[in-house]
């Protein structure tokens, strides 16, 4: 698939400058939304934790997360100044080793190249996440429908996208968009049944049980990496089999200009 530019609004926007009102914390303001390190955990040279020994998600969750890594990363492969973190740390207040969340996903833009990739800095990347993904599990969907909408809307994070596959929720994919008020709306389903995503330039849908995506100019969905590797495996086996078929013709017609 080819990678596109990405949206000016989102390479230049005002609206993910990092940083909170003066006086005020968000950490402090949103206890409920942040990540918690369980021990033993690494830190960096400043103290900041970046890895620790949390327990997995099942299967579907680790799945789907890294398709929507592979897909982000293939999307944006031509923007520069580009992060895309995967249940990476992401801290925001400087000082504040606390102030921190991982989401399943997130994408920005402008970003202060070069360093060591262990977290994200939101104080010296320059510019918070365009874009952020949680993919809700039984023990957490509380946290990511109420706690991180609230936390991510005062972040100013353009983009907040939750995905369900727990069945708790009435509608298995939400998309919210930052308003110019600074207050998320509710991003509406198009008449193609899928949700656009002003970041990566797809859809997000439900396709026979599945969260997918899909380019809305071509309707092609993007296949995921299994997908994509059986559609290669096929398409060797093909071009063998037709180079086989011409080297049996070719074969045929030396015999016969042999025979004449």
């Amino acid at each position: 698939m080819q990678a596109k530019a990405t949206p000016a609004a989102y390479t230049a926007s005002s609206a993910h400058k990092p940083g909170s009102p003066a006086g005020t914390s968000l950490a402090a303001a949103h206890p409920d939304a942040l990540y918690r390190f369980v021990p033993p955990f690494a830190c960096d040279e400043e103290g900041y934790p970046f890895e620790d020994n949390r327990m997995p998600e099942g299967t579907p969750h680790f799945r789907l997360r890294c398709h929507l890594y592979q897909t982000a990363e293939t999307r944006l492969a031509l923007v520069p100044a580009l992060k895309i973190g995967s249940d990476t740390a992401l801290y925001f207040e400087e000082g504040n080793r606390t102030a921190v969340v991982a989401p399943d996903l997130f994408v920005a833009f402008g970003r202060t190249p070069g360093g060591i990739e262990r977290s994200y800095k939101v104080w010296e990347e320059g510019t918070v996440p365009a874009l952020a993904v949680e993919i809700i599990s039984p023990s957490n969907w509380r946290k990511d429908v109420d706690a991180k909408r609230r936390l991510y809307e005062a972040l100013r994070i353009g983009e907040y996208w939750i995905i369900d596959l727990t069945g708790r929720l009435a509608d298995p994919i939400t998309g919210l968009r930052l308003g110019p008020n600074g207050v998320y709306r509710e991003i509406e389903e198009r008449d193609s049944g899928g949700r656009l995503s002003e970041v990566l330039g797809l859809e997000l849908l439900m396709l026979d049980g599945e969260c997918r995506l899909r380019d809305p100019e071509t309707g092609e969905v993007v296949p995921t990496y299994v997908e994509a590797e059986a559609a290669r495996a096929e398409a060797q086996t093909a071009r063998e089999a037709a180079e086989a078929r011409v080297a049996e013709l070719e074969r045929c017609l030396a015999d016969a200009e042999r025979r004449q």
